[in-house]
């Protein structure tokens, strides 16, 4: 699938390259960051059927160096580590992040968590705790904030019809 002529977009891409590496100068990791995004391109326009020859005379480089860098580029594309025009980050994963027990394993919840729950603001839920609906609260250990047993809050949620008020369907 030889083929005699590049493309002009393939053409400006690889002046770029060019350009890129000749800016690089003896800087060794923009060297090596223009090296490997250019073996990407190569790669592509190699799987694509242009031969070496024409892209290394674009590219301003010997024959032997398409090859070299698209060897590489394959390598690190079936290594899972090809990052497009990026550098690959050399960090590793972050870990993931600490979270709270989900509300149901919870045998304390705060304010905010009731207020969520049972979809009231969290100056209603103190509203409830200052009026005795809440007959089991505690403070947290430092004494910060109110915790609320999470049986108490289930019998909220659970509440029968009797229990609202007749007229405006809230508790009381």
């Amino acid at each position: 699938m030889d083929r005699d002529e590049l493309p002009g977009e393939l053409r400006e891409v690889l002046a770029r390259f060019r350009e890129l590496e000749a800016e690089a100068g003896a800087n060794r990791r923009r060297r090596r960051a223009v090296g490997r995004a250019s073996g990407m391109v190569l790669l592509a326009a190699r799987e694509a059927g242009w031969p070496p020859g024409l892209l290394a005379a674009q590219l301003g480089v010997t024959t032997d160096t398409v090859t070299v860098r698209t060897k590489a580029a394959r390598e690190r594309r079936s290594a899972g580590q090809a990052a497009g025009l990026g550098a690959v980050s050399a960090r590793p994963p972050r870990p993931e992040p600490l979270r709270p027990p989900p509300l149901d394993e919870k045998p304390w919840l705060t304010g905010p968590e009731v207020a969520r729950l049972l979809d009231v603001y969290p100056l209603t839920v103190t509203n409830w705790r200052l009026g005795g609906l809440f007959p089991h609260v505690t403070t947290s250990p430092g004494g910060g904030y109110y915790l609320y047993p999470r049986t108490d809050v289930i019998r909220l949620i659970h509440a029968e019809l009797h229990d609202l008020h007749p007229d405006t369907g809230y508790l009381f």
